[in-house]
């Protein structure tokens, strides 16, 4: 009841953005997620099944419950959306150890032109330049956060659900992200991934001008609140209305639901 009441409220918003969705598959994705949050008679965990758009074989977490959590293998990088070269350049946002870039590399068989990597948890930063070590040349490292401003945040680490929030455990130093980008003078990002645990709206909206100037491909995180799932494809759309907007669901669970967006199809 608490679900339908919010997709009640918000029933102008979700209209339009399923009218906004470019493919087919995107509205499976959408109505198999509306279900999960809404359904009495299956568990949830049936439509989110069911929304996953390929297998989910690669273990994430458990959870308090004993469910065990699992994604697909390549969650960003979709050949049926993008076009995928090795002259991209991209900006990872949330590259925790370098997996999304290493996952990039496997896919071109060779690095990208270049990488700028941010991540915020020190001891998950460490494994990120380990990994980066071997690419000197090709990917810049950053141990700070994407933000709308330049600062600290005070942050809940957690094996899920970690985000910035008041009374969070840690602090983290976080960057305006177009101010960043409006510095850069080589190697403009053509392809931004966001998965920064609620923040992407904020960030998107710092690059705005970014956006509406360069059209980067964008790979962005819809999940970690609700209203998320509707309002940050609505917001790039209103930034840009030349995108195409696609979304995917990447795992078994209710996490990582993906926005697409490109100028351009594969």
């Amino acid at each position: 009841l608490y679900y339908k009441r919010i997709f009640s409220r918000n029933k102008t918003q979700i209209a339009a953005f399923k009218n906004l969705l470019e493919d087919d598959e995107s509205q499976k994705v959408l109505r198999y997620i509306l279900n999960a949050y809404q359904s009495v008679n299956r568990p949830s965990e049936y439509y989110w099944q069911k929304a996953a758009s390929a297998p989910c074989t690669e273990p994430h977490f458990v959870t308090g419950e004993g469910y065990q959590v699992f994604g697909t293998a390549n969650p960003y990088y979709l050949q049926d959306i993008f076009h995928i070269t090795p002259e991209m350049v991209l900006l990872d946002g949330g590259a925790y150890v370098g997996d999304t870039i290493r996952i990039l590399y496997q896919l071109l068989g060779k690095p990208c032109a270049y990488a700028y990597a941010f991540e915020p948890n020190e001891m998950n930063h460490k494994k990120l330049q380990k990994f980066a070590g071997n690419y000197p040349d090709r990917i810049r490292c950053f141990t700070c956060g994407l933000d709308d401003h330049d600062g600290t945040e005070r942050f809940h680490m957690a094996d899920s659900g970690s985000r910035i929030c008041e009374d969070g455990n840690c602090a983290i130093h976080v960057i305006d992200t177009g101010a960043f980008l409006s510095g850069i003078n080589q190697h403009f990002p053509t392809f931004i991934k966001l998965d920064i645990e609620g923040r992407e709206r904020q960030v998107i909206s710092s690059m705005r001008d970014y956006i509406r100037g360069r059209k980067p491909n964008l790979a962005v995180s819809i999940y970690h609140n609700l209203e998320d799932l509707w309002e940050i494809p609505l917001f790039i759309h209103e930034i840009c209305p030349e995108y195409s907007i696609y979304i995917r669901h990447q795992s078994n669970y209710f996490t990582e639901t993906i926005c697409y967006a490109t100028v351009s199809e594969a």
